[in-house]
């Protein structure tokens, strides 16, 4: 082994093995150049011939992180007197943001609608096409007609499906026979926009809507895998009513919130945005609590009145 150094720092060592005659076989250099490193290995016959062809002559070029971790590798054969790029490995320390999560997830209110962006934070240069599945709650159909790649993926196709157990299967093509890919810059670029409308008859809750089945393949034919991801849909539609219940009342005065009602039950106070205020089980009776100003609804037992405190 032989090392080279500039500057007392190791910048490049080559390796040689030999067979028992004394012959190279295997020459290895690896060298760095502060953002990354190469390493070539060649394989020699027994007549000190290079052996050609296969992955018996290769070449891995790696590029590391700001933090000096690995970020990717590229591998590259020997073959007709050329080198070629056959794949890519592309690595995600635990320290990055997960390599695509769900962005812009909207809750979905008296109209029935919701959606979510798809966003990917791998080197968007090295995406040559990909799939992934969205599974939707029953209750729950994909709006087709405003759900679409965004302006950075224009160079791909989208390509819906639906499958069983309303799942969508969602495949990105290249526009054309070659293996596309979109401009580099920022890592973190929406891929995808993805539109529902839900079942007016859906009761109002959380429900899961699951991403799985992720892959992109590098424009070196190397496929990328990615774990489920779970987007939480928050249905926040609301039938409003003024009525009294049930020999109960609710109203609001003076900075505070008055139910009175002829049997326990469950008070739930919601933000004019959906998101759950106070809850509760009162007795009996009249209940008195304070009400900072502002639009809420208030669900007694089974039902919800919209209420202003000023």
């Amino acid at each position: 082994m032989i090392n080279a150094y500039d500057r007392d720092e190791l910048y490049r060592t080559d390796k040689f093995e030999y067979d028992s005659n004394g012959n190279v076989i295997l020459y290895e250099r690896t060298r760095t150049d502060g953002s990354g490193f190469l390493r070539y290995t060649a394989r020699y016959d027994a007549n000190n011939n290079l052996i050609s062809g296969g992955t018996d002559v290769s070449k891995t070029a790696c590029q590391m992180d700001s933090d000096g971790n690995l970020a990717i590798e590229k591998f590259y054969t020997w073959t007709a007197n050329r080198w070629y790029e056959t794949h890519y490995k592309i690595y995600y320390p635990n320290t990055l943001t997960p390599a695509v999560e769900p962005e812009n997830n909207n809750p979905i209110g008296n109209d029935n609608k919701g959606g979510f962006d798809v966003i990917v934070n791998i080197p968007t240069d090295s995406i040559a096409g990909g799939s992934f599945v969205v599974k939707l709650p029953e209750g729950f159909t994909l709006d087709r007609n405003n759900t679409r790649l965004t302006v950075d993926f224009g160079s791909f196709d989208l390509v819906i499906t639906k499958q069983e157990n309303n799942a969508w299967l969602f495949e990105l093509k290249p526009k054309s026979t070659r293996s596309a890919s979109i401009r580099s810059g920022d890592a973190s670029k929406p891929l995808a926009q993805i539109a529902y409308t839900v079942d007016e008859r859906k009761e109002r809750g959380t429900y899961d809507i699951t991403v799985h089945s992720i892959e992109f393949t590098t424009p070196g034919g190397y496929n990328l895998f990615e774990p489920v991801i779970t987007v939480p849909a928050q249905l926040n539609r609301w039938g409003v009513s003024n009525v009294v219940i049930e020999s109960s009342s609710i109203r609001a005065s003076g900075g505070n919130l008055y139910i009175r009602t002829d049997k326990a039950c469950m008070l739930s106070i919601f933000t004019i945005s959906g998101q759950l205020f106070r809850q509760q089980t009162i007795g009996a009776g009249e209940t008195l609590l304070p009400l900072p100003q502002g639009i809420y609804f208030v669900k007694v037992g089974e039902t919800t009145k919209k209420i202003i405190t000023r």
